[in-house]
């Protein structure tokens, strides 16, 4: 009988304690806090970097694409541009757009969470290599989440790109053209650091038909050259040399080589093409007039490209212009004026307030020379100037041809030292009276 009692009021309480317990998980009577659940948010992925081509790109907008997440910023006035993306991954592609509809991209892989992605010329070869087209339909077509580059890909093609490039620039000194350091030019600043300079010398060099050949090599499946062959030139800055006889005047051409070449001199071998137009030194080009008037030709070779060379027009006549310029405003009238003396050149000097650029071809020697001086006059602007045309001297009259229009000519810069333009003229002394002609 107790046996049964002690069954019963055991059962009794395991039910109690049930009912108690179910109560408490209900949030009966209980007096304890329920502890709330912790929530973790998604990691985010920090994309920063910079957007130039040898000067910055300011205020470009900066389109990001990667797994699970896209962003799109715009760059500071120093082509800087960050971003955050929420739940995002690697790998991303980046694209940088210009008002004007400039565009450049650029690609990262890997697993960080916080990454620097340039975008460059540079990185804009790297992602049409990578995908063997055009850069604008990779970006377009970009699927990250499908996407299976490895470094070891990237880094191959980052080779082939500086191989393509080693005659234009050399790129040796840049590992990863996406990640290295980059702190461009801008608009205020000039800045020499190393991957802006390779920028800059890479614009300069790369002419729009070598760029073509290289994306063309770049998005095949071909095996590439050693290097993209390099364009040699040759200018010569003046293609047409106006010198008086016995006249000395020196030449200089501009010649653009492969990079790799460590070159003392420019590589521009000079001559004189007729036998009697004068001499000229090979090397340094300083040509000296012969002592008749003519029209004569100055070759400059090229010492790189046996094919390559420029020919130069010489007119040699028996007057010349000397270096002068007026050193100021005047308020004097156009005027024409005839120096046969020491004493009247140097009022003439004081007159016109006239300066001297570098050094006379000539010393003058009044026994043998004479000036003229043709002064535009006050008030013309900085694109007048005198153009001597002619001097015809005989022995019943001189005449000097020439017009107040001269430097109003295509591709001629205007400056403030013309705004005042004169010209100082020498020619063979004679007692003849000077008539001056102006040429309308």
């Amino acid at each position: 009988m107790l046996s049964r009692l002690l069954q019963k009021s055991t059962l009794s309480s395991l039910v109690l304690f049930a009912a108690l317990a179910s109560l408490s998980a209900c949030g009966g009577n209980s007096s304890e806090p329920s502890t709330p659940a912790v929530v973790v948010p998604p990691p985010a992925l920090q994309v920063s970097g910079v957007v130039a081509d040898g000067m910055a790109w300011r205020n470009a907008k900066v389109q990001i694409r990667c797994v699970n997440g896209v962003s799109e910023v715009s760059a500071n006035e120093d082509g800087r541009y960050d971003a955050k993306i929420i739940g995002a991954g690697l790998p991303c592609a980046v694209q940088a757009s210009l008002a004007d509809g400039t565009k450049l991209r650029s690609l990262k892989i890997g697993a960080d969470k916080e990454v620097v992605v340039n975008v460059t010329p540079l990185t804009e070869l790297l992602v049409i290599r990578l995908g063997h087209r055009d850069a604008g339909q990779f970006f377009d077509n970009f699927n990250p989440a499908q996407t299976e580059l490895t470094s070891g890909q990237i880094q191959v093609a980052t080779d082939e790109i500086k191989k393509l490039l080693k005659e234009f620039v050399d790129l040796s000194s840049l590992s990863d053209f996406v990640s290295d350091r980059l702190h461009p030019s801008t608009a205020q600043t000039t800045s020499n650091d190393p991957y802006n300079n390779l920028l800059q010398l890479l614009k300069t060099r790369l002419d729009a038909v070598s760029h073509k050949d290289l994306l063309a090599l770049l998005t095949s499946s071909a095996p590439l050259p050693d290097a993209l062959p390099f364009p040699i030139s040759l200018i010569v800055l003046m293609p047409q040399v106006e010198v008086k006889e016995n006249w000395t005047f020196q030449f200089t051409a501009l010649t653009v080589y492969p990079a790799h070449l460590q070159l003392k001199r420019t590589p521009v071998a000079w001559s004189v093409v007729e036998a009697d137009g004068g001499a000229i030194d090979p090397v340094t080009g300083l040509y000296t007039a012969p002592n008749k008037s003519g029209v004569y030709h100055v070759k400059a070779q090229s010492e790189l490209k046996p094919g390559l060379s420029v020919l130069v027009e010489v007119r040699v006549r028996d007057f010349g212009v000397l270096p002068f310029y007026v050193n100021g405003a005047l308020n004097l009238p156009a005027q024409n004026v005839v120096v046969r003396d020491a004493e009247m050149w140097r009022l003439a000097q004081e007159k016109f307030n006239l300066k001297l650029i570098g050094t006379l071809p000539e010393q003058i020697d009044f026994n043998q020379h004479m000036l003229l001086i043709v002064y535009h006059g006050q008030g013309a602007s900085g694109c007048a100037g005198v153009k001597i045309h002619t001097w015809q001297s005989d022995t019943q009259s001189q005449t000097l041809e020439y017009d107040l229009k001269g430097n109003a000519e295509p591709d001629v810069m205007c400056t403030a030292s013309l705004t005042y333009p004169i010209k100082v003229v020498m020619v063979r002394r004679s007692d003849l009276p000077v008539n001056f002609v102006e040429r309308k």
